[in-house]
Parts: structure tokens; sequence; C-alpha cells
């Protein structure tokens, strides 16, 4: 199924199994990641916009085929990329 990568500027970098993620959900303050055997990801920023949340939420929902979905918690203009074959 592929990877999912979260970045945080050049020095931060979370990577699993895409089938390791079990939901993403927004919150008043961020996103939130949410893996199995109960670890959780929250990135709280208030000033984060509801698109870039949006937008981060569809990715993980889709592009089943992708070898990996690389979201950029640091880039709210294009938070997320598809690596394609």
């Amino acid at each position: 199924m592929g990877k999912i990568i979260i970045k945080k500027g050049p020095g931060m970098t979370m990577e699993a199994d895409r089938d390791q993620l079990v939901t993403v959900d927004q919150m008043p303050d961020g996103i939130i990641f949410k893996f199995k055997m109960g670890i959780d990801l929250m990135y709280t920023h208030l000033q984060m916009p509801l698109q870039t949340k949006q937008q981060i939420i569809a990715a993980t929902q889709s592009f089943e085929n992708a070898i990996a979905i690389e979201i950029d918690l640091h880039n709210y203009a294009k938070p997320v990329r598809a690596i394609l074959n």
C-alpha cells in the first residue's frame, strides 16, 4: 500500500506504512494522525488553514496506488505530495 511521510521543516520526518494509519482528523487548532497500536501524532498550530487540513485528510483517503504520500506541515500552500510510479 505504500508509505506515509510526515515532515515538519528540514530536520523532522516521520515515516510509516500507510496501512498503519487509521484516521486523520482536524481539530480547531491543528490536525491529528491516529495510527494502529495507540500511537497518535498531534500537530497543533492555531493559524493552520482549514483548506490545508482538508487537503491532508483528502490525500490520506485517496491515492491508493501511490508509492508514498508526503505531508509537509511546514508548507501550508502545498501541504501534500503524492509520489506515484
